[in-house]
């Protein structure tokens, strides 16, 4: 799996994370599990560097493939 760095900002939380770089707080766990030795915090301090997994994103395919993206 690919990764990109990411510099936390004060107070930010591992959901905020996710809603800020996938577009859902939900996949929290997807950037938990990317970083095993790192401190389960409730609140980052700034300047904390962690892995965010590039996520792959399913192609559509039948009635969602016809659809604007913001419909899918």
């Amino acid at each position: 799996m690919d990764y990109i760095k990411y510099t936390t900002e004060q107070g930010e939380r591992f959901d905020q994370i996710a809603q800020k770089l996938f577009g859902e707080p939900g996949r929290w766990k997807d950037v938990i599990n990317a970083n095993p030795t790192l401190a389960l915090v409730k609140n980052f301090d700034a300047g904390v560097v962690i892995r965010v997994p590039i996520l792959q994103t399913a192609t559509p395919t039948g009635v969602a493939a016809n659809l604007p993206p913001w419909k899918r």
